[in-house]
C-alpha cells in the first residue's frame, strides 16, 4: 500500500484509531518518524497528562521540523493521531502575513486531514485566501472570523466565535456555545459561566481591577492562551501563565489537574491527592513543580521510619534535585546503599525530583522519598567537620566566587543552611552582579531551594521576583517589610537589613557611600540603637550624606551634635526639617531636589548656617523664611528647565540678609524681577539669575539694581 491508499482508509473511518495505527506500523517499517508520532499521540490520548509522552512528542516535532515557527499566541494546531485536525490563526489586529504563517503548515504531509482552518482577524485577506485555497484538503475552506462587540450589538448571534466585551462580562455569556475567542477590557470580574465555554483564547487586557480568574476558567480544556497586559491586580506573570497553558495543551491535561496546577501557580494550597501532585512534577513552570514538592513533603511524612536506607538498599533518582548529584551519591553510598536513575526489580526506594518525565506513575508501591528526606542522612558526621558559621558567612560576603562556592559546598555536605547564615545566602541570591564572576550564585539558588524553610522560599518567590538590591529605597523597604511579615520567624530581618547597609549601602567602603540599600527599612523598622548605627555609616568626618534615599522626613540627628554639613538632596521631603535647629555646629545644608513649597517663618535658631541649597524644589514664590537666617552667606533657589520652581521676583526684605554674599536664583527661561533696594546690598558679591533678551549680556537696567562690585552671571 502507498501513503495515498492509507489516507483513503483513514478517511473512511476518521474517528477510528485502527487505520491510523496500521499506517503507523507501515511507516515505522520504513524508518519514517511520522509513524512514531502517530503512536505517541494515540498513547497520549489514552493517558492524558503524561508529561513523558508529551515531552517526547514535542521533541519529535521540533527535530523533524514539523513544529510551527509561529508563537502559541499567534498560531494553534490541534493534533490527533499524527495528523493536524484544525488550525487557528489569531491575528486580531491584522498585522500578520497570513500566507507566510499558514503556508508552511498546510504543506506538511500531516495536514492532509485538516477539517477546519480559521483566521481570527478584524479585516479581510482575500489575496492570501486565494493563494492558500489549493493547499487545503478538498471541501475545507479558509474561514474568517471577525469580532462581535456586545456593546454595539444587543442581540448577537449565539453562534458567534469571537466576542469583544468592555466594562462587564454579561451574565448570559454562556449562551455562546461555539465561542472560541473572548476579548475583554476594563472588566472587574470574570463570571464562572465563562468556564463552560469552549474557549481557545482569552484576552483580559487593561483590566486593572480584576483580582482573580475563577477555577472554572482554568479548567477549560481547550484554553491555550491568556493575554493579560496591565492586569497587575492578578499578581500573575503572563509568561508563566501561558507556559502553564502550553503544557496543558501539549499533554492534554484533564480539567481537574489543570485547576490544581493553576492553583499551585497562584501560591494556593488546594486539596490534592498524591497522584495529582506527582503529575504536577512534570509541569512546565518551576513554581508549580516546587509547590507540588512542598505539598508532597507534608503528605509523605517520615517515609524512612518504616523502611530506612541501609546496606544493600538501591535508591532510584527520578528527575532533578537541587543537591549536587555527586554529594547526593556520596551521602547515599556512605550508608552502604546505591544510587541509580531507573526503577528496577532491585530498587528499594524512589527519590523524586522535578520533571521525572512520567516515570513517577509506575512505582509498584515503593517508598517515595523527597530531597528533604535525604538531606539529614549522615548529617551529624558531616556537621562535625563543617567550618564554623562565622567563617562561612565571611566567605559568602567576600564577592569571591571560589570562596562562595566553597561555603555553599560546606553547607551542602553538612546537610543544611545554618539559620544564622540565611541573610548572607539571601544576599548572594539577590546580587545579580555575581553572575559575571562564576557559578556561585547559581549554586546558591539550588542550595536555597533545597534547604531553606518552605515558608521563606514561598515569601521570597512572591516578593523578590526581581533583585531587591536594584530597587529604590521605598520599594526596598516595602518588599523587605512584606518578606518579614510572611517569613520573619524564619530569617533575621534586622540582621539582613544591616548586612545590606554594610555590603551595599553606606557601610560598603570608606570612600564611596553607594546606594542606601536597607537604610530606609532600618529607619522605619529598627530600634533606636540600630537607627543611630545606620546613620553613622553615612557620616564621613563632619559631613553626613543622606542624598537619594527617598526619605519622606529626615531622621533624628541630635545624636551627632558635631555635624557641620548635611546633604539631604534628591529625597521626598515636603517640609523643612526644623529639628536641625538642635545641631549647634551646622554650617551647610543641601535640600535640593525635594518637594518643599514653603519654609517656616523663622529660622533664626540656625545661627551657624552659612550655605543653603534649596534649588529644584517646588517654590512658587520667594520663601521669606530664609531672610531670618542671620549668618547665611550662600543661597541657591534655582530650578532646572523642567522643574516646578517658578520664582519670578525677589522681595525687598532680602536687604535684611546682611551676610549674604552669593545668591543663585536661575529660573529656566523665565526672567526674575529684582527690587530696587538690592542696590544697597554692598556686601553681595555674586548674583546668578535669569534675564530677558537674546544677546547673552545682562541689560544695563539690571546692572543698575546691583551694588558696585557685584558680579552678575
Amino acid at each position: 500500500m502507498s501513503v495515498k491508499a492509507h489516507l483513503e482508509q483513514i478517511r473512511k473511518s476518521i474517528d477510528d484509531p485502527a487505520p491510523y495505527l496500521v499506517f503507523a506500523d507501515w511507516l515505522q517499517e520504513r524508518d519514517d518518524p511520522w509513524g512514531r508520532l502517530i503512536v505517541l499521540q494515540h498513547e497520549l490520548e489514552r493517558r492524558p497528562g503524561d508529561g513523558a509522552i508529551a515531552a517526547e512528542v514535542e521533541a519529535l516535532l521540533k527535530k523533524q521540523g514539523w513544529a510551527p515557527q509561529a508563537k502559541p499566541k499567534l498560531l494553534r494546531l490541534d493534533w490527533r493521531w499524527g495528523f493536524i485536525r484544525s488550525v487557528r490563526l489569531y491575528d486580531e489586529f491584522g498585522h500578520e502575513d497570513v500566507e507566510g504563517v499558514l503556508g508552511p503548515v498546510l504543506e506538511l504531509p500531516m495536514a492532509a486531514l485538516i477539517q477546519s482552518c480559521v483566521v481570527f482577524r478584524d479585516g479581510r485577506f482575500d489575496g492570501a485566501r486565494k493563494k492558500l485555497a489549493p493547499k487545503l484538503p478538498p471541501g475545507v475552506a479558509l474561514e474568517l472570523i471577525e469580532p462581535v462587540s456586545l456593546a454595539e450589538d444587543k442581540e448577537p448571534d449565539p453562534g458567534a466565535r469571537w466576542v469583544a466585551v468592555q466594562g462587564k462580562v454579561p451574565a448570559g455569556i454562556g449562551r455562546f456555545e461555539r465561542l472560541a475567542f473572548l476579548s475583554c477590557s476594563g472588566i472587574r470580574s470574570l463570571p464562572k459561566a465563562v468556564g463552560a465555554l469552549p474557549l481557545e483564547r482569552l484576552d483580559i487586557d487593561w483590566c486593572f481591577e480584576l483580582s482573580s480568574i475563577p477555577d472554572e476558567v482554568w479548567g477549560i480544556e481547550s484554553l491555550g492562551y491568556i493575554s493579560m497586559y496591565d492586569c497587575d491586580g492578578l499578581g500573575l506573570n503572563m509568561g508563566q501563565v501561558n507556559n502553564l497553558l502550553l503544557g496543558f495543551t501539549r499533554a492534554r491535561t484533564p480539567r481537574t489537574q489543570r485547576v490544581l496546577e493553576a492553583a499551585l501557580l497562584q501560591g494556593r494550597t488546594p486539596k490534592a491527592s498524591t497522584e495529582q501532585l506527582l503529575y504536577a512534577l512534570d509541569n512546565n513552570v518551576k513554581t508549580v513543580r516546587t509547590r507540588a514538592l512542598e505539598l508532597l513533603e507534608k503528605q509523605l511524612e517520615s517515609p524512612l521510619a518504616q523502611r530506612p536506607i541501609g546496606r544493600g538498599s538501591v535508591v532510584a533518582l527520578l528527575g532533578s534535585v537541587n543537591m549536587d548529584t555527586k554529594s547526593l551519591r556520596a551521602r547515599i553510598e556512605a550508608l552502604g546503599a546505591k544510587l541509580t536513575t531507573k526503577v528496577a526489580k532491585q530498587t528499594s526506594h524512589v527519590l523524586l525530583g522535578e520533571r521525572p518525565r512520567g516515570k513517577q506513575h509506575d512505582l509498584r508501591g515503593l517508598p517515595l522519598l523527597l530531597e528533604r528526606h535525604v538531606v539529614g542522612l549522615a548529617q551529624a558526621e558531616a556537621a562535625q567537620e563543617a567550618p564554623p558559621p562565622a567563617r562561612l558567612g565571611k566567605d559568602l560576603r567576600s564577592r569571591d566566587d571560589a570562596k562562595i562556592r566553597g561555603a555553599i559546598q560546606s553547607m551542602e555536605q553538612s546537610g543544611g543552611i545554618p539559620t544564622e547564615l540565611l541573610p548572607e545566602l539571601f544576599l548572594v541570591l539577590q546580587d545579580t552582579s555575581l553572575e559575571k564572576l562564576g557559578k556561585g550564585r547559581k549554586l546558591a539558588k539550588k542550595l536555597f531551594a533545597a534547604y531553606a524553610p518552605a515558608k521563606l522560599r514561598r515569601a521570597v518567590a512572591r516578593h523578590m521576583k526581581t533583585s531587591v538590591l536594584l530597587a529604590g529605597e521605598t520599594k526596598q523597604a516595602e518588599r523587605l517589610t512584606a518578606l518579614g511579615r510572611e517569613a520573619g520567624d524564619q530569617i533575621d530581618m534586622r540582621r539582613l537589613a544591616r548586612l545590606m547597609v554594610e555590603d551595599f549601602g553606606g557601610g560598603a567602603g570608606p570612600d564611596s557611600l553607594g546606594s542606601g540599600c536597607g537604610f530606609k527599612y532600618i529607619l522605619s523598622r529598627g530600634e533606636a540603637a540600630e537607627i543611630q548605627w545606620a546613620l553613622g555609616t553615612r557620616i564621613r568626618g563632619k559631613r553626613i550624606d543622606l542624598s537619594g534615599l527617598e526619605l519622606d522626613t529626615l531622621p533624628d540627628l541630635s545624636g551627632f551634635p558635631g555635624l557641620e554639613e548635611i546633604d539631604a538632596s534628591n529625597n521626598h521631603l515636603t517640609h523643612f526639617p526644623v529639628e536641625l535647629r538642635a545641631l549647634p555646629a551646622l554650617r551647610a545644608l543641601d535640600l535640593s531636589g525635594n518637594y518643599l513649597r514653603s519654609l517656616p517663618r523663622s529660622l533664626a535658631r540656625l545661627a551657624t548656617l552659612r550655605t543653603l541649597d534649596l534649588s529644584c524644589n517646588r517654590f512658587q514664590t520667594f520663601p521669606r523664611g530664609v531672610t531670618t537666617l542671620p549668618g547665611l552667606r550662600e543661597l541657591d533657589l534655582s530650578s532646572d528647565t523642567w522643574g516646578e520652581t517658578r520664582i519670578t521676583s525677589v522681595p525687598k526684605e532680602i536687604v535684611s540678609m546682611t551676610s549674604l554674599e552669593v545668591l543663585r536664583i536661575e529660573n529656566g527661561r523665565v526672567a526674575v524681577e529684582l527690587p530696587e533696594e538690592m542696590s544697597a546690598m554692598t556686601w553681595l558679591k555674586q548674583l546668578k539669575t535669569t534675564w530677558e533678551g537674546a544677546s547673552g549680556k545682562p541689560p544695563a537696567a539690571l546692572r543698575k539694581l546691583l551694588p558696585p562690585g557685584c558680579r552678575l552671571s
